[in-house]
């Protein structure tokens, strides 16, 4: 169901010693901006873009489960199988939970509709997660960002190229009621 989820972190350093650990994966792609895990990654946090808060995330890894709070205190939990660093879930804590139905309602037709990500309501909602769907082509990518908007969420991202990815990535994203910023990509262009 994602494409890629991306957390904020105040120490980028610490939460990638952290995550490759409990991962058990010595060989994280690290780069400039990110270290990434399968469709996991962190980056770090910055004045506009503060460490993620409040998710509770379950990762593939080869440990049998176990459940700690990473160095920012989200919640991460670990289950045997997959591809180390693979989201087998995603619970996010929302303020308003049927305005957060909603959204995602809104843009299931796009996103898919999955067992993967959960919504609950709760005092402190999950804030600076960046969560990326996978789109089949251009028109889809299209249809979301014009199907999000008509429906009175933030632009965050018109509908275009995004190079600087890598060539062909085409996205678009949106707002969700809490703040979190939700994509919808393309990679391969499909659909020219």
């Amino acid at each position: 169901m994602f494409d890629h989820v991306t957390i904020r972190v105040a120490d980028r350093e610490a939460s990638e010693r952290f995550y490759t650990a409990l991962l058990e994966n010595d060989n994280p792609y690290s780069g400039e901006h990110v270290a990434e895990w399968g469709n996991f990654s962190l980056a770090a946090a910055t004045a506009a873009t503060p460490a993620t808060s409040g998710l509770s995330i379950v990762l593939r890894a080869k440990m049998t489960h176990c459940a700690r709070p990473d160095p920012d205190g989200n919640h991460v939990e670990t289950v045997d199988g997959g591809p180390a660093g693979g989201i087998a879930r995603l619970h996010l804590t929302v303020t308003d939970l049927a305005a957060s139905t909603r959204f995602y309602e809104c843009i299931a037709p796009f996103t898919g509709a999955s067992d993967e990500l959960t919504l609950a309501a709760g005092a402190t909602p999950t804030r600076n997660v960046h969560l990326a769907f996978p789109a089949a082509g251009n028109a889809t990518v299209d249809a979301f960002h014009a199907a999000a908007l008509a429906a009175g969420y933030r632009d965050n991202g018109a509908p275009g190229d995004r190079a600087v990815y890598h060539a062909g990535y085409y996205a678009a994203f949106v707002v969700d009621p809490d703040g979190n910023n939700v994509e919808l990509v393309n990679h391969n262009r499909a659909d020219g």
